[in-house]
């Protein structure tokens, strides 16, 4: 039975791809792993395009391009390396453009595969070379989430016109006051814990 991935439409496409960045044929593994991310990149686009902004075909030229064109070469089109650095594509790291491909080529693709291989630590090495791929991405580029919205400024009391202003400056010193006696007693409770 033919997997949904190995349907004429994606091996074409997946060729044009190949062709088009002149990279020979690739094994069998790398090609079905790699229509794979497209059809399923396809099938979120098509669900909810604005949440899967990424088609399939922009999904897998992106991942080839950033591991083939660094200095990787095409080599290191693995399917261990191709999942890792799949997972590790965060918008705000590839949205980078040339820093993103910079990074990837700090990155010894082959020779941290090998490494993995050499310790036998796992019949699947894809999540530990994903694990390091992420952390030296992480180093070099950053966090890949957005920063967090700036609090918003509490807002200084504004004194009613029918309040005396004797009164509202009474006021406003006892809410000082619990505050500072309140923090006095996190300290105390604090130190004492």
């Amino acid at each position: 039975m033919q997997e949904p991935q190995d349907a004429a439409e994606f091996v074409e496409q997946l060729q044009g791809i190949l062709d088009a960045m002149e990279i020979d044929s690739l094994p069998e593994d790398v090609a079905s792993f790699l229509r794979f991310r497209m059809r399923r990149s396809d099938r979120l686009h098509a669900t909810d395009a604005k949440l899967f902004p990424e088609t399939g075909t922009d999904h897998v030229v992106m991942l080839v391009r950033s591991i083939a064109e660094s200095t990787n070469g095409p080599a290191a089109l693995t399917v261990p390396i191709l999942r890792a650095v799949s997972s590790c594509t965060e918008p705000l790291w590839v949205e980078r453009g040339s820093e993103w491909l910079e990074a990837l080529d700090e990155i010894p693709l082959l020779e941290l595969e090998a490494r993995i291989r050499a310790l036998d630590l796992a019949d699947d090495i894809a999540p530990l070379v994903e694990a390091a791929i992420y952390r030296r991405l992480h180093r070099t580029l950053g966090s890949p989430l957005p920063p967090p919205p700036p609090k918003p400024k509490k807002a200084k009391p504004v004194k009613p016109d029918h309040i005396s202003q004797e009164s509202w400056d009474d006021a406003i010193e006892m809410q000082k006051a619990r505050r500072r006696e309140a923090d006095r007693r996190r300290r105390k409770a604090k130190s004492e814990g």
